[in-house]
Order: structure tokens, then sequence, then C-alpha cells
């Protein structure tokens, strides 16, 4: 019966009232409900919860894969609206219960009921897709000893946790049915989609990092590992380029890239670049220096000519390789000196310090021992002793010497003279001498000087008779031979069936026989051997 207090009603009846009203509705904290702020909320968490059960049966055309909302099954068989929401149906072909995912999706959602149903394979005629749609609070709770728990629990201290297995996803816009997001990726466990607002700090604990595309405080933006918009950055380890109107660096600072700026970079103490360590000191070597001219403590930069003046003394313990060099004082060489060319008193020189020492103390148009060798005015030279060459000597004058060895071709433009004649008498003196001797047999040497030639005369000791009796005509061949004719003669004999057709020099031999028309009946006084052709 419901406590009530009308007008006539005393204080004292009104407070038996209060407290038999109190007595039956009991204490708030007495609620169990998850929001007990007051009685309203609890029972709008109460009516949230509140059980709904639908069952819906389609009866299914040929490859049917759609039902529901703008489909030509909007409604089942018995004008039922299909209305599901997340987690809270299921669905059978026949007999069978399908998966979602695998077997149908559900789409065409409004705030939290969906309203469309798809398979992935389309049904047969005459299949029965029932679907069984259900609210209430038992969803998604386990039970741990006799405490019933679902996916959020709020605690004493009025935090709140999850207890479902894979993850949280929450969506900023949970109207905008075409962007919500329903699956974890990437292995996170939880995601947060749409504009975020974070009032306080955020902390990431050790060995976990943050990661973005583009972080920005609306001044200054890192994107891409590119850092812009920076008043000042301070103990950090570039491995990009540094850039900026001026930079400060007043601790360590590492680069990967290059360090620029459009004025000043002032450090703190010293660069490091690979392993050369670069201090003031070493910076003001190259400040204030001029290309082209050497100046006292600083650096030398030659100029665009790449030509350098004002060096004092310069010792170099390795090689120094220039095109020329001019030198004017004395030069003092403990090593090897190689150059294209040095010019001394306008004398262009290339040679190293034993090289020049082979010039120290030789004497022009004579040969000395360990020396260069030095033509006099009249390019005239004296005195050596054994002279090898692997090409060609050529001289306009004379060589002379003891002996002379050649060994490859020799090419003299002028008379080659031995003991006094030339070189052409004295080969053909000395050929004379050996043809004209008393050895030969049948043959006598003779030498015409004026005409500068060597006769040779021979006897012979073979004759025409000697031909003659050498030669000896074969079978059906007569040799005759006339001795004062020195004539050596050959006669054929043509033998049995061939005769000489004349008796001339182009005489020949050929077959010896007769065409007739009958059989001779007599071959007396023909030739023997004479053939008749009967036609």
């Amino acid at each position: 019966m419901a406590k009530t207090v009308d007008t006539y009603s005393t204080i004292e009846q009104f407070r038996v009232k209060y407290n038999e009203l109190a007595v039956n509705v009991g204490d708030i904290s007495g609620l169990r409900t998850e929001n007990q702020e007051t009685v309203i909320d609890a029972l709008n968490s109460l009516e949230d919860k509140s059980f709904f059960f639908q069952e819906l049966i389609y009866t299914c055309t040929a490859s049917q894969t759609e039902f529901g909302l703008g489909t030509s099954m909007e409604i089942d068989d018995f004008n039922n609206t299909l209305r599901l929401r997340k987690d809270r149906f299921q669905v059978f072909k026949n007999s069978t219960l399908l998966l979602e995912g695998a077997d149908y999706s559900i789409s065409a959602v409004t705030g939290n009921i969906y309203f469309k149903l798809s398979l992935t394979s389309g049904a047969s005629a005459g299949d029965k897709l029932v679907v069984y749609s259900f609210t209430g609070s038992y969803l998604g709770t386990s039970t741990i000893g006799a405490q019933s728990i679902g996916f959020f629990t709020e605690t004493a201290a009025n935090t709140i946790y999850n207890n479902n297995d894979s993850g949280v996803i929450i969506n900023g816009n949970y109207a905008d049915a075409a962007n919500r997001v329903t699956a974890l990726s990437g292995g996170n466990t939880i995601a947060m989609y749409g504009q975020t607002l974070h009032d306080g700090n955020f902390t990431v604990d050790t060995g976990h990092t943050i990661t973005a595309p583009t972080f920005t405080d609306s001044t200054a933006t890192i994107t891409g590992g590119v850092g812009t918009g920076f008043s000042s950055i301070t103990s950090t380890i570039f491995n990009g380029n540094l850039s900026g109107t001026t930079a400060v660096l007043t601790s360590t600072v590492q680069a990967g890239g290059d360090i620029t700026s459009t004025t000043d970079i002032i450090a703190g103490s010293e660069f490091v670049i690979g392993s050369a360590r670069i201090d003031q000191t070493d910076l003001e070597k190259i400040d204030d220096l001029t290309n082209g001219t050497v100046i006292a403590s600083k650096a030398v930069a030659v100029d665009v000519n790449k030509d350098i003046t004002g060096f004092r003394n310069l010792t170099a313990t390795g090689i120094i390789t220039a095109d020329s060099l001019d030198i004017e004082g004395d030069v003092d060489v403990n090593g090897t000196l190689e150059t294209d060319g040095f010019s001394l008193n306008g004398v262009t020189v290339s040679a190293t310090a034993t090289e020049l020492n082979y010039i120290d103390g030789s004497t022009q148009g004579t040969v000395v021992l360990n020396k260069a060798v030095v033509v006099d005015a009249n390019k005239d030279i004296t005195g050596f002793n054994n002279v090898t060459a692997t090409g060609t000597i050529s001289t306009s004058g004379e060589l002379d010497g003891g002996s002379l060895d050649i060994s490859g071709d020799a090419d003299i433009g002028g008379d080659l003279t031995f003991a006094g004649v030339t070189f052409q008498e004295y080969a053909q003196d000395k050929v004379s001498g050996l043809l004209n001797h008393s050895s030969h047999t049948n043959i006598t040497a003779s030498y015409d000087d004026a005409s500068d030639k060597i006769l040779l005369t021979g006897v012979p000791t073979y004759g025409d008779d000697d031909v003659a009796a050498l030669t000896v005509g074969g079978i059906g061949v007569t040799e005759t031979y006339t001795g004062d004719g020195n004539t050596l003669q050959f006669d054929t004999d043509p033998g049995l069936g061939l005769k000489h057709s004349g008796n001339t020099a182009s005489d020949k031999i050929q077959l010896d026989y007769e065409v007739v028309s009958t059989a001779p009946s007599s071959v007396s006084g023909t030739e023997v051997g004479h053939l008749w052709f009967v036609v």
C-alpha cells in the first residue's frame, strides 16, 4: 500500500509514514546496479539491461544474400522488422549456426541498432534463415565466485576497468556508421578514433615510445623526422640537418647531417666531425685568412688560380710534385726531388738530388768518370770507353772508335770507309780476292774495277754428242741426231691399225679404217691392220 500523507496529517503522522517508507524502500547503498548516484540513475541502469527477445524467420530465394533494411526481404515471413544489437543475436540457416565474419556481416546501423544482415554465400531457394535477436543483462558477464561482473567494472574507489579479452576500441563519433572502427589492428589492444583532448601530463613509462606522423604545439613541428619552428633545442642528438637563423650550441650536439645557419653558429666548447675535434683555436686558423697569401698563424688557402704566395721556408719529408719550380736561392734536397721541371736562373731542370750531382764537376767535350756527358761548343765529345745502344745511333759528323760492334741494322747516309778506302771499294776488293783463285774447276773469275763488276767464265764439260748418246728412243720411236745441225729428231712407227696422215711437221697418227657398203671379198694388197666398217 502506498505511504501517503494528506493535508490533515500531523507531524507525527508524517514521521511515521516517512519511516515506514524508508524501511520499505531501503538505503541507496544497498543497490547493486552499476550507477548508484540516484534512484533514477539506478532505475535507468536497470532499464538499459531489460531483457528483450525476438525471433525472425525468412524463407530464402535462390542465391539470396541480403535481409533487412533496403532489401527485397525488409521484413520476415511474419512482418517483423530486423533489429539487431551487436553481440546480442544468433543466426541459423536451416539447422546450422552461422558465424559472424565468416558466414555473414551486419550493417545499416543507427545508434546501437543494426538493421541489415548480409550472407557471405547465397542461400538456396526454400532455405530457412532464422535470427534470434535479444538484449539482456547477462551479455558479456562472467562469474567470480558468487559475484557477477560485466565487461566494465566500477571499483569502490570509483575507477572503471574492463574485463574483456582482446582490447578496447573508442570511437569518437559513434553515429558515423560508415567510418566506425570495430576491429583492432597492428597488434594494438587499445585504440581511440576521433579528435581527442588531453588536459594534463602525458607519461610513457621507460622502454616505450610515442609514435605519430606529426608532433606540433602550433609553433614547432616534427614531421617525418624533420623538426621546424623550434626557438631553442637543448642537449639533443640530431640525425638529420640542423638549420636556423642563429644556432647557439651550449652543450654537446651530435649531428648526423648538415648544420647550417644564415648567421652565426655559437658553440660552447668544440665541434666533433667524425673522429676530428675542432675547437676555437682550430677555427681561428681559418678566420680572416686570405686566399693565395700566406699569413702567420693562419691556414693556407690557394686563390682561384690555385696559386699561393708568401712562404718563407718550406720543408718536405716526402715528394714535392709540380708542373714548374722557380727557385731564386739555394736548393737543399736530402731525398728525392720529382718534378716536371724547375727553373734555375732561367734554365728549366728536371732531376733528383743524385742526378744533379751527376752534372756537378762534369767537363764539356770530355767523358768524366761517374759524371754526366756534356758536349763542347762544337758538339764534340771524347773519351768514351764502350758505348752500347739498343736503338739507332745518328751523327752528322764522325764516329771514331777502336772498334764498332753493331747488332742491328746500320743506316749510313754518307760514305763508310775502311783502312782509308770506301766501304764499296773495300768490299769489292775483298770479294774479288775470295773469287779469283786457282782452286776453281772450269770457272775463271776476273774483276773489272772500272765498272764495279766481277766476271765469272765457265767451261762446259758436256757437249751435244754427250746428250745424243744419253738419249735413246723407245719401242716405235726412231732417234736421229745430226751433229752438224745440233738436231736430235724422234720419228714414230704407227704400228698395226695406225697410219700417218701425211709427211709434214703437222702430221698426225690416226686410225687406219674404211667405211664401205659391202664387205670386201679380198684383203690382198691392203696394209695389215686396215679396218672396214660396213654400213
